[in-house]
């Protein structure tokens, strides 16, 4: 990924995530801000990831590459969802590519940022869970609807 072909300012930003309560908490992260233009690669499927995107404005389509055939775009991800989060917390590789659908604002966090904030806040790891446990649900809905027809 070239940083030549986006810009790129750095700062300190407030990620918010939601907790059990259905609030947010704010927890600062140093995140860079890159803006993508559509069709942009965010991360490769395959990859070891350097850390986790935000996504603030625009949209991002997760896609597979199958063994034989063309790639398959598995869904779209809207604003205030992390891309990354699953590949940065079991320390494997990226299951899937991003690619930017639309113009989009990300922030990237770098794989060590985030989980020292994770274990200097705790309650985050609530809000992972639940983002885990959200993409989770959502791959069985989707094999239900594949079985049913």
């Amino acid at each position: 990924m070239c940083s030549d072909h986006h810009s790129v300012t750095e700062r300190v930003a407030f990620t918010f995530l939601l907790v059990q309560t259905n609030t947010l908490t704010e927890t600062p992260l140093k995140e860079r801000l890159e803006h993508r233009a559509a069709g942009e690669t965010l991360f490769i499927e395959g990859e070891i990831p350097a850390g986790v995107y935000v996504l603030h404005a625009g949209d991002v389509e997760l896609v597979f590459a199958p063994r034989e055939g063309e790639p398959k775009p598995l869904r779209v991800i809207n604003p205030g969802r992390i891309l990354g989060l699953s590949s940065v917390v079991m320390q494997h590789p990226h299951d899937c590519s991003a690619i930017a659908r639309t113009e989009c604002e990300v922030g990237f966090v770098e794989r060590e940022e985030f989980l020292r904030s994770l274990e200097k806040t705790p309650a985050i790891w609530l809000s992972v869970l639940r983002m885990l446990s959200t993409d989770v649900n959502s791959v069985y809905d989707d094999m239900r609807s594949l079985a049913i027809g």
